[in-house]
């Protein structure tokens, strides 16, 4: 009776298991990102490796589908839009996805953009 109820809750875990948070920026602290260029999440949750958004806080980290490619710039352009496809398409990063990161909103009003997309991962470091 307790092994039918233990995979009985292990089901119940993967029903409910949420997928990938972008939001959970703490396993991406201190990593680079190669990528055409490298881009370092430093561990007080900053970005470094583009001049144009050197020292920004990100708040959204995901790897998303180069199929995606297009629409993720598209959406770039609007605060919450990107927000949300980034919420709702993003991924674990991994080798062969493009990188997305959402600036705080402070950032994204000082360094005029909401984030940034990337060519493809080739390696996390």
């Amino acid at each position: 009776m307790a092994e039918r109820y233990q995979r009985f809750l292990e089901t119940l875990r993967d029903i409910f298991r949420m997928p990938y948070d972008p939001t959970n920026m703490e396993p991406h602290l201190g990593k680079t990102f190669v990528t055409h260029r490298g881009y370092r999440i430093r561990e007080d949750g900053t970005l470094t490796g583009n001049e144009d958004t050197e020292g920004a806080k990100i708040i959204m980290l995901a790897g998303i589908d180069p199929k995606r490619d297009l629409e993720a710039s598209v959406m770039l352009n609007g605060y919450p839009s990107f927000q949300e496809f980034v919420l709702r398409c993003g991924q674990e990063p991994k080798k062969g996805l493009i990188l997305a990161a959402v600036l705080a909103e402070e950032d994204a009003k000082r360094f005029e953009r909401n984030g940034i997309i990337t060519s493809p991962i080739k390696d996390i470091i």
